[in-house]
């Protein structure tokens, strides 16, 4: 099978090329609203909050089954082979957009969860012309976390794979405040420590750079970006504005400005309604078994805050 039609699909434990769906997904962006039939005649709806989790229909033709490139690979991270999950990929589709999720790459238009938890607030964006978003997330880290270390109080770093042959670029724009910081772990699937680390440095608001850093798929096979403090103190924070990431092929250097585009990607999914239907033949094709399946299967996005 070609690159083109496989992605980097998997978990933490275990990342692998499998086969890009035949047919095609689809997509649907979910969240919560209920509406109200007035008696006027008008409609009354309301949304806890305008942002969505992606969900995906994922479905293939007739393909070999067994095999490194097999369809029974997606059974086997479905039932936990290589671990419970999130399971993650890098969405073909948008390598060349923004493979954040769209809460990631634009925080303060997702301010329920920090609202909330009372650990950081909304501010406006300054006036810009590179479609940076109307508000930026001023992110409070935790006194009690240690240095160069992600804060999980109240949410987990975000993942994005790297499959082989390309490399990812990235960069976040926003400012750090006594010694806040936004920092990247590249990692190997199965490792029990980071291969590298680094606190990324934030580019300008209203400047037109995006990417500033870069990860070849040679050291990582997949990176976590989270919250984090750089040196011992108290009332550190992040201001971020936006988040962007693109994948590359290895060699090839991308335009690293330009306008910001809102985040395409996902933050780890789960298997959803637990089923994956399976549409099976087997024959023998001159003494050999061919094991020839369809496969159908749903992806909802569940890591988009803790």
């Amino acid at each position: 099978m070609a690159l083109s039609n496989q992605m980097w699909f998997g978990t933490t434990q275990k990342m692998q090329l499998v086969r890009v769906p035949s047919q095609g997904m689809k997509r649907s962006r979910v969240g919560y609203s209920a509406s109200h039939q007035l008696e006027n005649g008008g409609m009354f709806i309301y949304e806890a909050a305008p942002t969505k989790h992606l969900e995906y229909k994922i479905d293939f033709g007739i393909y070999e089954a067994t095999g490194s490139g097999g369809l029974d690979i997606y059974a086997h991270y479905a039932q936990g082979f290589y671990g419970n999950g999130p399971f993650y990929f890098a969405d073909p589709m948008y390598y060349d957009v923004n493979l954040f999720s769209y809460m990631w790459s634009a925080p303060g238009m997702s301010p329920r969860p920090y609202t909330l938890s009372g650990i950081g607030g909304v501010v406006a964006t300054a006036a810009n012309t590179v479609n940076q978003p109307s508000n930026s997330m001023t992110t409070y880290i935790s006194d009690s976390v240690a240095n160069n270390v992600f804060d999980t109080t109240y949410y987990n770093p975000t993942i994005i794979p790297i499959p082989p042959g390309y490399t990812l670029w990235l960069g976040w724009s926003g400012s750090v405040n006594l010694n806040g910081a936004i920092r990247m772990e590249s990692w190997v699937s199965g490792a029990t420590t980071a291969a590298a680390s680094a606190n990324l440095t934030p580019l300008s608001v209203t400047g037109t750079t995006r990417l500033n850093t870069s990860v070849a798929s040679t050291s990582a096979e997949y990176v976590k970006i989270g919250y984090a403090r750089s040196a011992t103190g108290t009332g550190a924070n992040v201001t971020v504005t936006s988040m962007m990431a693109q994948l590359w092929p290895t060699g090839v250097t991308p335009t690293l400005t330009g306008n910001f585009i809102p985040g395409e990607g996902n933050n780890g999914c789960k298997f959803l309604d637990g089923a994956v239907e399976e549409e099976y033949i087997m024959r023998d094709n001159q003494s050999r078994n061919v094991h020839l399946k369809g496969l159908s299967f749903s992806l909802a996005e569940v890591g988009s805050w803790q």
